[in-house]
């Protein structure tokens, strides 16, 4: 009755205000139990459930892909350098493995499906072949992947091993899959968005608003 009559204050409170009246062996346990009994206080105390994340997908966690085996992609910039005298904007590729978190910057002129393919190709050449990219929604990499699915078929095959510049570098295209990730949800991509801000940062302190040519950068 007097921890509803004092609008279930806290518990030290209410002791103070009994032992002014009446003093009352072991009140403390007594008064913890009346309040754990209390519907009204529990519900007042009770924290939202924590957020339950699912499991990382299995090419996050698979020890036997090889490096870069499983690739995530994404853009960030414009960047502003001197070309030929002038101001011009340039953006970056970065290329994440999944597994070991390492990264690959190719520079681009525009966000063009073009200019993705030939950030590709250097990237390809250097560190083999990737079984499956995963990026965002932008129509550079849909325009991408698409390149990839027409590139399949026998009629394309036979395109580029006659003009394509990609021929040499960009073999064993069936092989390529391409992931992307849920429309307006750029969480999922963490693993690379998280390594742009890294970069991103580095870079700030590097150039420090200093105009640099294109081939410094």
């Amino acid at each position: 009755h007097h921890h509803r009559l004092n609008d279930h204050i806290h518990l030290e409170k209410q002791i103070a205000d009994m032992r002014h009246k009446v003093y009352i062996p072991q009140m403390r346990s007594a008064v913890k139990l009346i309040s754990s009994k209390c519907n009204f206080c529990n519900h007042m105390k009770t924290l939202p459930k924590p957020q339950k994340m699912g499991d990382l997908p299995n090419f996050r966690v698979d020890p036997d892909q090889k490096p870069f085996e499983v690739t995530g992609m994404d853009c960030f910039g414009p960047i502003n350098v001197i070309w030929y005298n002038r101001p011009k904007k340039i953006w970056v590729l970065i290329l994440v493995c999944t597994l070991t978190r390492y990264i690959h910057l190719e520079l681009i002129e525009e966000l063009t499906t073009l200019e993705v393919l030939r950030a590709i190709q250097k990237f390809w050449t250097a560190y083999g072949p990737v079984r499956t990219f995963v990026s965002d929604n932008g129509t550079n990499f849909v325009g991408t992947a698409r390149f990839f699915e027409m590139a399949k078929t026998k009629e394309w095959k036979d395109l580029i091993a006659k003009e394509s510049k990609f021929s040499p570098s960009l073999s064993n295209l069936n092989y390529i899959t391409w992931k992307f990730i849920a429309c307006h949800s750029p969480w999922i991509g963490g693993f690379y968005e998280r390594l742009i801000k890294e970069t991103k940062r580095a870079l700030n302190f590097a150039l420090n608003t200093k105009k640099i040519a294109r081939k410094e950068l």
